[in-house]
């Protein structure tokens, strides 16, 4: 219920809920502030490339086991922060990127290509 009243040039409202409606509100309340906040608890999608790595997390990341990491690690882009390896994610992206395997239509192409015989003198493979 709503009540207006005025005091000289100064007009008040009061308003009046019972619990039911201040418990909605309530709720309203807290989805309306964590829909605004959310934007600012995590980084926007395709923007986390600054994060770094250790190689826990990397073999997480990877799919493998740590002591993959630690025997392919002069393979992989990474820095020593004292005698500690640490991978960020956009350079690993990267690389990963770079270890891509061909494509198999791609391989049977060249497949087709590749003369199975040794050349013979005077004979012509096209």
């Amino acid at each position: 219920m709503k009540v207006c009243t005025g005091i000289g040039n100064i007009e008040t409202m009061k308003l009046e809920f019972d619990t039911q409606e201040l418990d909605k509100l309530d709720d309203v309340l807290a989805l309306k502030v964590v829909e605004r906040l959310r934007p600012l608890l995590r980084p926007p999608q395709g923007q986390d490339g600054g994060r770094i790595f250790t190689v826990e997390a990397l073999a997480q990341y990877l799919g493998v086991k740590r002591e993959w990491v630690y025997s392919n690690m002069r393979y992989i882009p990474h820095y020593k922060v004292g005698r500690f390896p640490r991978f960020r994610k956009a350079e690993i992206d990267r690389w990963l990127d770079s270890q891509k395997a061909p494509q198999y239509h791609i391989l049977v192409k060249k497949a087709y290509t590749i003369p199975l015989l040794p050349k013979l003198k005077g004979h012509n493979y096209q």
